[in-house]
């Protein structure tokens, strides 16, 4: 979902566009390569410790910290909670998903559109399913959100 599966492919896209491998980047980090294997995939969450040395890196200026700290714990669970039908659309997962956008945008700014897409293009799938089977406020909410971010 939006949470650190964007983390995830907003690093391996950064990683392409500089022509760096995941192995190379857990090297220059001193991270595992399998540890940050599992990060990138989104199955284990990053550490801000990782999300900095990668925005350090990567050279982005902290916006990889700024789409780490679009995600805490809670959004992360509320998101997925929200996506899978478990519970409806509300304020605060509209102001989740805000969060992750505007922070996928600045980074735009900095690496370009072509890192991005591929990130974007998922994220934006996320909010078309979550708006096709909502309604009532929040969903006009995410809907301008949304908008906003295309």
């Amino acid at each position: 979902m939006a949470g650190d599966g964007e983390f995830g492919k907003t690093v391996k896209a950064a990683l392409r566009s500089q022509k760096m491998s995941v192995r190379a980047a857990a090297r220059s980090t001193n991270y595992d390569h399998a540890f940050l294997s599992r990060v990138l995939s989104g199955r284990q969450r990053p550490s801000e410790k990782l999300a900095k040395s990668l925005d350090e890196l990567l050279c982005l200026e902290g916006l990889l910290m700024e789409l780490f700290r679009s995600m805490n714990d809670e959004d992360h669970e509320r998101l997925t909670a929200v996506s899978s039908h478990e519970v409806r659309l509300d304020a605060r997962a509209v102001q989740a998903f805000s969060a992750v956008l505007t922070a996928q945008r600045r980074l735009d700014d900095v690496t370009g559109p072509g890192p991005m897409i591929h990130p974007a293009r998922a994220q934006s799938e996320a909010v078309r399913r979550v708006l096709r089977d909502a309604s009532g406020k929040y969903r006009d909410d995410l809907a301008t959100v949304f908008a906003e971010h295309v």
